[in-house]
């Protein structure tokens, strides 16, 4: 490792010098040497068999034209399968390429799952969106519904700074006085509640009074309360 790679600045796992002795073990089978020429001593390293023959072939100058060309393309073709051999990584097969294929896969089916998600994230917010301006909406439309209700009151008089508006307007004019009798004991709260609505039901014994610090076309603070008819003389 030292010699081959070291001396030339490249640094190899053991893993890789193995390997690329195996490589080369093979290589020689394939040219016809018969037994194994590299010995591996333990603790020293490996070398070559004592019995191994080295000869120098690019001294032998009487070789025929024919075999010198049929020599150099079994040489040339070695050479390439000892370099393809040599260039794989260590654990080099098919099955490294299958998670590769598999991860490819994966990243071009998840790229379409990505680019929905924003517009469905997006969708799903305008709907959120649109559900609560509905709800605000609604809500004060409801919350409106009374002041629209209040607004028809027809204006029935003006007593001690109050302004009495009275639900019926065809009311018969026993049922004013009774209205402005009853407004006569609140006035002492005009001053604060100037605004007073005043509903007579007909079928129940009992006026409702709703007194408001504003009118109901704005925004305001009311008391309600019911007075019940036939629980003093004279209701």
């Amino acid at each position: 490792m030292e010699i081959v790679w070291e001396k030339n600045g490249m640094l190899v796992s053991p893993n890789t010098f193995y390997q690329n002795i195996s490589i080369l073990r093979k290589g020689l089978k394939k040219v016809g040497l018969a037994e194994d020429p590299v010995v591996t001593i333990p603790r020293v390293g490996l070398t070559l068999a004592s019995g191994t023959d080295i000869k120098k072939r690019s001294s032998e100058t009487h070789i025929d034209g024919s075999q010198e060309n049929t020599h150099s393309r079994d040489e040339d073709t070695f050479a390439e399968e000892l370099y393809d051999e040599m260039s794989l990584p260590p654990s080099a097969d098919t099955e490294p390429s299958e998670p590769l294929v598999a991860h490819a896969a994966r990243q071009e089916s998840g790229a379409p799952l990505k680019s929905f998600l924003p517009a469905v994230l997006l969708w799903t917010m305008s709907l959120v969106a649109l559900i609560l301006l509905m709800v605000i909406l609604k809500t004060n439309s409801v919350s409106d519904a009374p002041r629209v209700h209040f607004d028809e009151y027809p204006f029935l008089a003006d007593i001690n700074g109050c302004r009495v508006y009275i639900a019926d307007k065809d009311a018969r004019s026993e049922e004013k006085k009774k209205t402005l009798s009853l407004v006569e004991k609140l006035k002492s709260s005009c001053s604060h509640y100037p605004w007073v609505y005043v509903t007579h039901y007909a079928l129940l014994p009992r006026t409702s009074v709703i007194r408001c610090n504003k009118p109901m076309s704005q925004k305001n603070q009311c008391i309600s309360e019911y007075h019940f008819r036939g629980l003093n003389p004279g209701d």
